[in-house]
């Protein structure tokens, strides 16, 4: 055992969170390592001699070279340890001896390596994270919060940020971001994800009720590359030249990042359904739903960019008289009941939820898949938050059954024939 190592890293961590090292107004106590039961109980055991020998010899060692300040029991006999004391002017010493760097030394190192992107990096909210940074180094002497410690791993996760600021509100793959940015198609995943989405959960979205892969969603990060296909009798404008669907078999796909050239121009609709998965999408276009309905296939959350054409969809239908009525239809899930929530939030105000309910699940338990306990978790959240109240009775027949449903088996019951509601 090397007992100089023991005793200084004890006392080199609690100088790190002393009033010498944050350089703070505060009394300044004394450093002190106390030989007890709990803190080395062998020590004190008086069953092995050669321990109390090989720790007297450490603590000699350090004092001859004047980095302790020792207390014996009894000074004269010098038999026993009471406590030693670390002599402040000897830290860069005593960091030297058990091969560690400063954390003085590890904070400038990182300092200067958060400056060289403050000087790249011009988007507000990163900007801002990265001066709260520097001034937690320079002011309170401690490390970054949400940063890693470790050196590399910093590098990995300042290059993220970087990217992202670089991207500048853009849309790209979770693997091709990683790629282009960090050197590596797994890098990002690996090494910066957790530490960038807590980041931007805090800095970017102020803590708003968001998961990881929607706050990814919402940075331009995303699993797939996205796309929003719709069918139906709508006209729509691209580079100035008009399409209409109706006459085309069955969709259109339109490239979110091509948004700003998309414009829709006439729909004949009365109504709208949403649909979350790709198969129950082209069943409802294959069936001819699409007739006096837009069907609109989202494939899951949609980001800023498909918010972007959903929202050009609702201003064509704002010009009407006629009232329209908007449906999402999803799986009974918490990913799905949650997408639905947002897009009533940030598009839809009277989106209304189709299949979703409990008589569907009801009616299709015995294909329901089991919840696992994060599932659970999250359902009881939502259970509990206020603006999910209309999914409260859903909600606990799920946890109460403990299951799920997906809308694809809804397409596999022979007894199934989609309906819209009745109008009121």
């Amino acid at each position: 055992m090397d007992y100089r190592k023991l005793i200084l890293d004890y006392l080199l961590i609690k100088y790190e969170n002393s009033a010498y090292f944050q350089r703070a107004p505060k009394i300044k106590k004394n450093l002190s390592f106390s030989f007890t039961k709990k803190t080395l109980p062998v020590y004190l055991s008086g069953n092995e001699p050669e321990v109390q020998e090989a720790v007297h010899q450490a603590v000699c060692e350090l004092e001859g070279m004047g980095i302790l300040g020792v207390e014996w029991v009894n000074q004269d006999k010098r038999e026993l340890l009471k406590r030693v004391t670390l002599k402040v002017d000897k830290v860069a010493e005593a960091y030297q001896i058990v091969g560690q760097t400063s954390k003085q030394l590890e904070l400038e190192e990182i300092g200067n390596c958060i400056r060289f992107y403050v000087q790249r990096i011009t988007t507000p909210w990163i900007s801002a994270y990265l001066d709260n940074c520097l001034t937690e180094i320079i002011q309170k002497s401690i490390f970054p919060t949400l940063l890693p410690r470790d050196k590399r791993d910093l590098g990995w996760v300042l290059n993220a940020l970087y990217g992202i600021a670089k991207m500048d509100s853009d849309e790209m793959t979770e693997r091709c971001f990683s790629l282009k940015y960090l050197g590596d198609s797994n890098l990002f995943s690996h090494k910066a994800r957790a530490a960038v989405v807590n980041i931007a959960r805090i800095w970017r979205f102020d803590n708003m009720d968001l998961t990881d892969e929607e706050v990814l969603n919402e940075l331009g990060i995303v699993k797939a590359v996205g796309e929003i296909t719709v069918s139906g009798p709508v006209s729509i404008g691209i580079r100035g030249r008009k399409t209409t669907i109706t006459p085309i078999s069955y969709n259109v796909v339109i490239d979110p990042k091509k948004v700003q050239e998309v414009v829709f121009l006439r729909t004949s609709a009365q109504n709208v359904v949403l649909v979350e998965n790709k198969a129950n999408f082209y069943y409802l276009a294959r069936i001819k739903w699409s007739g006096r309905t837009l069907l609109i296939h989202l494939g899951g959350y949609p980001g800023p960019k498909k918010r972007e054409i959903l929202s050009k969809i609702s201003e064509l239908f704002s010009l009407r008289e006629q009232r329209i009525k908007f449906y999402y239809w999803g799986d009974i899930d918490f990913e799905s009941i949650r997408t639905y929530q947002f897009i009533q939030e940030r598009v839809f105000p009277d989106l209304l939820p189709l299949y979703m309910d409990e008589q569907t699940l009801l009616t299709h338990q015995d294909w329901g898949e089991p919840l696992d306990s994060i599932d659970r978790g999250r359902l009881f959240k939502l259970s509990q938050a206020p603006k999910y109240q209309d999914f409260n009775g859903l909600l606990a027949l799920m946890l109460d059954y403990n299951i799920r449903l997906e809308q694809e088996i809804l397409l596999v019951d022979e007894r199934f024939c989609f309906q819209l509601p009745p109008d009121e």
